[in-house]
């Protein structure tokens, strides 16, 4: 076997971290960019008064649960392609169709809560009658 193969052996075989550890970091990483990235786009929202502080921390959470567990199915996906690259490959493109297929439904359920807050209340519909 060349030296090649002898020395990306060793580092395939060598794990950085724990995979506990590994995963810890990649879930918080992921929450820290999906929670912080929905509270950037909430804060004019709020200011307007377009949406409500909770509506923006339930977006909030939601995102950062979302972000963390994207991280994790990637830092997964990684570690599975160091070892097998074909089945790693195959797992990182489903974890991001995945990941696409969620982030998609959770901006269709956030349009619908602009929708929501953007139509008239009963209120002001009988205020609208003539």
């Amino acid at each position: 076997m060349s030296s090649y193969l002898r020395g990306y052996n060793e580092i395939v075989s060598q794990d950085a971290l724990p995979l506990g550890t590994q995963l810890l970091r990649a879930g918080a990483t992921g929450a820290m960019v999906g929670g912080g990235l929905s509270v950037a786009g909430d804060l004019a929202r709020v200011r307007d008064q377009q949406i409500s502080r909770d509506e923006a921390v339930s977006r909030a959470a939601r995102k950062a649960a979302m972000g963390a567990s994207a991280g994790v199915a990637v830092s997964l996906a990684a570690r599975v392609a160091r070892r097998h690259p074909v089945t790693g490959l195959a797992a990182v493109l489903a974890f991001g169709a995945g990941a696409l297929y969620l982030a998609g439904r959770a901006r269709v359920a956030d349009a619908d809560i602009d929708d929501a807050a953007a139509a008239p209340t009963s209120s002001q519909q009988e205020g609208m009658t003539p």
